[in-house]
């Protein structure tokens, strides 16, 4: 199939579904037979609409084979394996999909075809939403607690805190989907063209008379004894009208009085006296004023024009937020810790959090790093200069036997 009726296929598909005939949809994108991920992104998703959940995981299965690093498909397969009652496959993909963002707080598929900026709280907050399906009341409340520092407005703030006190209560708190109409869609400029357009349109007769001619051929224009350009009577029209002929006084007497008219319109209405140029003194070459200096501060471009005074004052230091620690173990959970800790502190929290486990801890220095134990207070130092207190701090945890429990993703 050529590139131009896929394209007509996916339009139509989309015009199908926003006029209601969802199922219809459905299959005129399964007409498509080399299906890109963004068209397994659709099916899925009008899959997960219907409630088909089984035949949605499929699909997504298919889109994430075709675009491993498109974070809002794990987290639409994750809904479906929610809605399946299986919250370990969920849990996965919500965890997984809040990886492929990347340490970026939102993605925005705009330019893709979906108009949807997916944010990194939606996924924590259905990831804490499998710990509390699972009763792990603590890790839901930890992770609630990363998504609230990751919302981008009130709205999310509201309902991320309403998840919290619900946790703490050990209750449960509603799923989080994407709208129905989330889809992608073929790009306007490429579309905007496949209907075939008549520029030119079809010539339609405007008037006819009985007797076969048009009104163009008895219209005075085409007469041969017109002339259309001449203001002069016709001998058709006015048959004993006679030529005037042009005399030299009549252009003389013309001449005359126009300049009559002339001189007597100036002479009645005189031209306004221009306003004089008015100079500006007292003002220097290098552009401040010499008089009158002292109401006006000096300006410098480039120069802050406050007092030393202000100037040296610096604004109070707020209070520092505990930094939340992301743990990778038999279970990733999220531990918020004071910045600047000891180790006996960080060791303390950390395991009171895995349940008294007899571990040790691991860091990387950067992205590519490998693995570096830390056993101290100076390897503690070390992490948190190297860390940055607006976003989360990763550690790994090792059993002391040397055996691997869990390792990042």
């Amino acid at each position: 199939m050529s590139v131009k009726e896929t394209l007509q296929l996916w339009d139509n598909a989309m015009d199908q579904y926003d006029s209601g005939d969802v199922n219809l949809a459905l299959e005129t994108l399964r007409k498509i037979p080399e299906r890109s991920a963004k068209i397994e992104f659709n099916i899925g998703s009008i899959q997960l609409s219907l409630g088909r959940y089984d035949a949605a995981v499929k699909a997504f299965d298919n889109c994430i084979d075709r675009d491993l690093y498109l974070a809002i498909a794990y987290f639409q397969r994750g809904i479906a394996f929610f809605k399946l009652q299986r919250y370990i496959e969920a849990y996965r993909n919500f965890e997984t999909s809040n990886d492929r963002m990347r340490a970026h707080d939102l993605i925005d598929y705009t330019q893709l075809g979906l108009r949807y900026k997916f944010c990194a709280w939606e996924a924590l907050y259905n990831t804490a939403l499998t710990h509390t399906m699972m009763g792990q009341f603590s890790n839901s409340s930890s992770y609630l607690e990363l998504a609230l520092t990751l919302s981008l407005d009130d709205r999310s703030a509201d309902k991320l805190k309403k998840a919290q006190n619900s946790a703490a209560r050990k209750e449960l708190f509603s799923l989080h989907e994407l709208p129905k109409q989330m889809l992608f869609r073929p790009p306007k400029a490429m579309t905007s063209n496949l209907k075939k357009q008549d520029y030119l349109g079809k010539s339609q007769v405007v008037a006819f008379l009985e007797d076969g001619t048009s009104e163009r051929d008895k219209s005075p224009k085409n007469s041969p004894k017109s002339n259309p350009t001449c203001n002069c009577p016709n001998s058709s029209t006015y048959p004993n009208a006679k030529p005037k002929k042009a005399l030299a006084s009549d252009a003389v007497a013309s001449a005359a009085s126009a300049s009559t008219f002339t001189s007597s319109t100036i002479s009645s209405k005189p031209l306004p006296a221009l306003p004089k140029p008015t100079t500006v003194t007292g003002i220097s070459n290098s552009g401040s004023l010499t008089n009158g200096s002292s109401k006006m501060a000096s300006f410098s471009p480039g120069l802050n024009t406050s007092s030393s005074s202000e100037a040296s004052q610096s604004p109070a230091r707020p209070n520092v937020k505990p930094v939340i620690v992301k743990v990778h173990y038999n279970i990733t959970c999220a531990v918020p810790i004071q910045p600047y800790a000891n180790y006996a502190s960080f060791q303390q929290q950390v395991t009171h959090q895995l349940q008294g486990a007899n571990i040790s801890f691991w860091y990387k220095k950067n992205k590519t790093g490998s693995l570096q134990r830390i056993s101290g207070d100076r390897d503690m130092s070390g992490v948190w200069d190297g860390s940055d207190p607006s976003s989360c701090l990763t550690i790994w945890c090792y059993d002391l036997t040397g055996e691997v429990c869990h390792s990042a993703t």
